[in-house]
């Protein structure tokens, strides 16, 4: 790819609407990549990717390579730097991704510098081939950082002289080996049975439930905006986006997340609008950018409106939150995208009650917001 493949081979999906899918893939070979079909994608299959069980992970010993070597080895003499191809939804290069790995490098070395990329790395692909999926890989990115940590006290005791031995032999070597036991025999077991469980519990889950659910996730995104909770909301919604093996699936639970987060900005904009007297002359004009915020899903734009009334602004969000939320469960509206609001509207299944459950959420908080605030005497 054109990355050298640095983050991953057999990961960069790329979905398009059929009406612009044919000009995407003529504008990408224009630009140089090399379009494959056939049978070369079945040889392609079987250089990126190991089939165990009939599931499908990473060959590690591609990592890194050019794009024209791969070429080279189905047969094709091509210097191109990109590699594409069309496949259905099922196919195992959609199914593969590199998610797990990434994300818990970039949170270990987040924690412990570069030193702990490797191990994060590692430890993400731990988590994908051993069915711990997203929760795996959170635990392998905290494990990896703080590792490198303890391993950097343990070995601060030896002598200067081997202080260049450290980053190229001791901290990879014994992390490694410290992060497979851990990750093989203490944290893939249990979190495994619980990302099983997790699939069957919201798969056999009533609409009653989901709706309850819905709720409770929308209001969560909605009571500390930005904090603690809403995090834990916006973790449990990501983490719903990839399925027990580790494919990508689209999920209602993470549209009902983030329908929640969408509608305290929007509740704000509404209701300085007709709310007028409710609000002082400041908090009016930033209404607009509170529109623009919440069809983004930042939520962070209620924070200025809940820190100056939390006690009006915060139950009247989250109860329109929570109704957003549980309208989308209901309607079962579900997205493949961890983020983007509005912008993902294409995306969105059953788009149209989507728009519909956030203009009820917003307009719901935002007259009882109106309701309940005092008026401003500036």
């Amino acid at each position: 790819s054109l990355d050298n493949s640095l983050p991953c081979i057999a990961e960069k999906e790329c979905f398009a609407f059929s009406n612009i899918a044919d000009r995407l893939i003529s504008h990408m070979q224009e630009a140089g990549a090399y379009l494959i079909s056939g049978k070369q994608i079945d040889d392609l299959v079987k250089i990126c990717l190991v089939e165990k069980n009939g599931k499908y992970s990473i060959n590690k010993k591609w990592v890194g390579k050019d794009a024209y070597k791969f070429l080279r080895e189905i047969g094709i003499d091509s210097k191109a730097k990109l590699i594409i191809c069309e496949t259905e939804e099922n196919h195992p290069f959609v199914q593969v991704e590199m998610m797990m790995p990434i994300l818990a490098g970039y949170i270990a070395m987040s924690i412990g510098e570069r030193p702990a990329l490797m191990l994060g790395i590692v430890g993400g692909f731990l988590a994908a081939s051993g069915g711990s999926g997203f929760f795996g890989a959170l635990f392998a990115g905290f494990i990896g950082g703080y590792l490198i940590l303890a391993l950097r006290k343990v070995f601060s005791v030896l002598p200067d002289s081997l202080e260049g031995l450290k980053p190229i032999l001791l901290y990879p070597v014994i992390g490694l080996l410290l992060m497979g036991i851990l990750m093989t025999y203490v944290i893939n077991p249990p979190t495994a049975a619980f990302n099983q469980w997790l699939a069957g519990a919201l798969a056999s889950m009533s609409t009653t439930s989901k709706v309850l659910m819905g709720f409770v996730l929308g209001a969560m995104m909605s009571i500390d905006f930005g904090g603690p909770l809403n995090k834990a909301a916006y973790v449990f919604g990501t983490a719903s986006l990839a399925a027990a093996d580790g494919s990508a699936v689209s999920s209602e639970i993470m549209a009902a997340v983030m329908i929640g987060g969408m509608v305290p900005p929007l509740a704000i904009a509404l209701c300085t609008m007709l709310f007028k007297s409710k609000f002082t002359s400041k908090e009016r004009q930033s209404g607009v950018t509170n529109f623009i915020m919440g069809l983004s899903f930042i939520t962070e734009g209620a924070i200025p409106f809940a820190a100056s009334d939390p006690l009006r602004v915060i139950p009247t969000c989250a109860l329109g939150s929570g109704v957003a939320g549980a309208l989308s469960m209901a309607f079962g509206c579900s997205v493949p995208a961890p983020h983007g609001g509005v912008f993902v509207f294409g995306v969105v299944q059953n788009w149209p009650m989507y728009f519909a459950a956030l203009a009820a959420g917003s307009v719901l908080a935002a007259v009882l917001m109106g309701f309940v605030k005092k008026n401003v005497n500036e």
